[in-house]
């Protein structure tokens, strides 16, 4: 089950310093969790933000071509572009193959090949 990079690189096109900011999110750990459902067309997950004692919860709809139809994080730049919802695209691609396979109930693993759950903060 492949989620493309192209999601992330046609979301974070043109915006460099959002590539960079999504780039350090993922490499200091940041994504705390993770759910992509590819029959749903959707990726959700929780980023920590920069200042520790907070983090964002981000829902994101994939469309056709890798491109995002619908998207929204829970900080301030939530309903516009955001390098919460990069990281969330970044991280998709980039740890997928150490992600469990898991059941709809988000713990129970199985050989459900369209739904991939990893929670960072168990």
């Amino acid at each position: 089950m492949a989620f493309s990079i192209f999601y992330w690189a046609n979301y974070t096109a043109g915006t460099r310093k959002l590539s960079r900011k999504s780039e350090i999110a993922v490499q200091s750990d940041h994504v705390l969790k993770f759910v992509y459902d590819k029959e749903a067309s959707y990726v959700r997950g929780t980023v920590q933000a920069s200042m520790r004692d907070r983090s964002y919860n981000v829902t994101i709809t994939l469309g056709p071509n890798y491109n995002i139809e619908d998207s929204t994080c829970e900080c301030v730049n939530g309903q516009d572009k955001c390098h919460h919802k990069a990281s969330i695209l970044l991280y998709g691609y980039a740890n997928e193959i150490i992600l469990p396979i898991c059941s709809s109930d988000e713990r129970i693993c199985s050989d459900n090949q369209n739904f991939l759950y990893r929670d960072l903060q168990s």
